[in-house]
């Protein structure tokens, strides 16, 4: 199914491919949906297993979170959604699941079967729970950077060590990592985290709100910010690691006789279906 939903995204992205009472997504979107949460279970990082419950009832979460499972290398448990808290615990702890998917119907039931069976993870939609991760915002992004598999330092904009910190950049750039939007947010990365459907309507509320404000003074106050990065070595930094970059499309093109190591597409792909590390 996850090929056949890529592949008929490609022929017929506009096309409805799945529908619930709620809403519709068509083709490219269900593609797209499918790769986030497959992304977002890679960032958990949720063992070596790979085991995951699905606790809801009908709907299209349901189908993206057994779909999404698949694509990332999962063992999709599915649980009855008109069992207990107890009966749902003890397939949990039969099937050593860690990662918990519960709706507004089931998210008592499934909190309190997580804590019987030491799940960690619980993922829910219509449900307000502080110990469930909001399944809108856990699938909203996730970031990498895993050309350094190709034999070079990374992308071309290096600014990682600004963006996340020195450690962080390093594990991400070693491991070819995957970093959650949650986490990005937390280490300064990006700003806000917003799901789809209010993307277009928080972003305008800035630029509105920014649009407010003297011209003159948020170009100033722009190059301000600019020239302090400069002045800690952004700049300096980014010409440097160009340079490094080069070095390294050469080395490879002197051993594999092109710009980037072939093997690395072998390590990018095998990450991308679900073999990526967490670095959140």
């Amino acid at each position: 199914m996850p090929r056949f939903a890529a592949a008929c995204a490609a022929l017929r992205p506009d096309e409805i491919a799945i529908r619930d009472e709620r809403r519709a997504l068509d083709w490219a979107r269900l593609d797209d949906a499918l790769n986030r949460v497959a992304n977002g279970l890679n960032a958990l990082s949720f063992g070596p297993d790979r085991r995951i419950a699905v606790f809801s009832e009908n709907a299209i979460e349901t189908s993206l979170a057994n779909l999404g499972g698949l694509i990332a290398g999962a063992s999709v448990v599915p649980v009855n959604f008109h069992l207990t808290a107890a009966e749902t615990a003890y397939i949990l702890q039969d099937s050593e699941a860690t990662v918990l998917y519960v709706d507004g119907a089931t998210a008592t039931r499934g909190v309190q079967a997580a804590r019987m069976a030491s799940v960690n993870i619980i993922i829910g939609w219509d449900a307000d729970h502080r110990e469930i991760i909001n399944f809108a915002d856990w699938m909203a992004a996730s970031f990498s950077d895993p050309v350094v598999a190709f034999g070079v330092n990374g992308v071309e904009y290096f600014g990682h060590p600004w963006e996340f910190g020195a450690r962080k950049a390093k594990e991400m750039l070693f491991t070819g990592g995957v970093m959650s939007a949650r986490e990005a947010r937390s280490l300064g990365m990006v700003n806000h985290v917003v799901p789809r459907e209010e993307l277009e309507e928080f972003t305008m509320s800035i630029a509105e709100r920014i649009s407010s404000r003297p011209t003159v003074g948020l170009r100033l106050a722009k190059q301000s910010v600019n020239q302090a990065q400069d002045a800690q070595g952004l700049w300096t930094a980014l010409q440097s690691a160009m340079s490094l970059q080069q070095l390294g499309h050469s080395n490879n093109a002197e051993l594999f006789g092109r710009t980037i190591n072939p093997s690395g597409v072998g390590v990018i792909r095998s990450d991308a279906k679900g073999d990526a590390w967490d670095v959140g």
